[in-house]
């Protein structure tokens, strides 16, 4: 089933550039998620109260045209034939007739006391499937034998990372590494690709290495512990 949310852009999620960053256009997607889930209970608060929640796994998003402060946008979401402990979800966002932006995403249910992943057909979450978008984008992160990873900094994880959970919200992902990138301006992001290994902890010290190749960067991040957090594939393009 689809579900279609309107939005009007926040001049706060504006970037140095004036457009707005890729993390707040994943925001406006899940806060469309979320709508849906509130519509049709349980609602993603009554979830967590349960004490089960989704954690995302992977996603890919395609970034076609800029978005600006104040733009009417319609977010559309639906479900894509989930199954077994994955539950596949498809998003796009359109400005008038054409699409701004699209997204595949792969999320886990959680169930927080024993940390067992819940199949779909034991969730109880109404679910319609619709046809998965296909985007243009690898479905996992592989960075390419003749990119090096180099370190490139280091990151606390703070309050304003973290979502109830106590690790950083994925959202923050996409602008957090770009904080990494030596100049922005003038640069947008057109598409990322983000496959999460492990939770980034309220207080813990992320090391961030980094590669790149032509108009594509790889990302890595490791944990305080030595895991990996998260692997990225972001590629640029110069604002016309």
């Amino acid at each position: 089933m689809y579900w279609k949310d309107n939005f009007v852009i926040n001049p706060h999620d504006e970037d140095i550039n004036g457009i707005v960053g890729a993390s707040a256009i994943l925001r406006y997607f899940q806060s469309a998620a979320y709508n849906y889930h509130k519509a049709y209970p349980p609602s993603i608060k009554d979830m967590a109260a349960a004490g089960i929640g989704f954690i995302l796994s992977k996603c890919a998003i395609s970034f076609y045209a800029p978005v600006y402060a104040y733009d009417d946008v319609m977010v559309k979401t639906w479900d894509s034939h989930s199954r077994g402990p994955v539950f596949n979800r498809s998003y796009a966002m359109y400005r008038g007739e054409l699409p701004v932006a699209e997204m595949t995403s792969s999320w886990a249910l959680l169930s927080f006391a024993d940390r067992k992943l819940l199949r779909v057909e034991e969730s109880g979450l109404p679910y319609e499937p619709e046809t998965a978008l296909e985007l243009d984008l690898p479905k996992r992160v592989r960075v390419p034998d003749d990119v090096t990873l180099a370190i490139r900094g280091e990151h606390i994880v703070t309050y304003s990372d973290c979502d109830t959970n106590g690790h950083m919200n994925n959202t923050r992902y996409p602008d957090f590494l770009c904080d990494f990138l030596p100049d922005m301006r003038g640069k947008r992001v057109i598409s990322i690709v983000l496959s999460f290994m492990n939770e980034a902890p309220l207080g813990d010290t992320i090391r961030v290495y980094s590669g790149s190749n032509d108009d594509k960067v790889w990302f890595r991040t490791q944990r305080g512990d030595g895991l990996t957090g998260v692997e990225a594939e972001i590629m640029l393009d110069d604002i016309y």
